[in-house]
């Protein structure tokens, strides 16, 4: 997947979708992309994360940082930047309060046949 730096300097930034590297999903009306987009290979060196069409921004990294990340050899960088993930428990709440509002939706859209009697 491409998509142009969030800060604006209009560099194009390659994410690779697949289970070793970036996921993208859809919820049916924004995306987000995990893990975050760090940005070391280009002068604005941006880091962020997009999350329900918003970019997040994380804090900047150290050249430590960034080749630890790189070469693998110890903590990426701060736990803090990342956004919190929610609970399984949360999750499936949402999605089942989608639904109900999905049903109710089409409870309206079918029209129910007089009683015969």
């Amino acid at each position: 997947m491409i998509h142009l730096c969030c800060c604006g300097c209009g560099s194009k930034i390659v994410t690779p979708l697949s289970p070793t590297d970036w996921s993208l999903t859809f919820d049916g009306a924004s995306i987000s992309l995990s893990p975050s987009i760090g940005n070391w290979s280009y002068p604005c060196r941006s880091h962020y994360w997009i999350r329900s069409n918003t970019a997040q921004w994380a804090e900047r990294w150290t050249p430590s940082q960034i080749q630890a990340a790189r070469t693998g050899t110890g903590q990426s960088g701060p736990r803090r930047s990342e956004p919190r993930r929610r609970s399984f428990a949360a999750r499936f709440r949402q999605r089942v309060q989608r639904w109900l509002r999905h049903q109710s939706g089409r409870r309206r859209l079918i029209r129910r046949r007089p009683d015969p009697r």
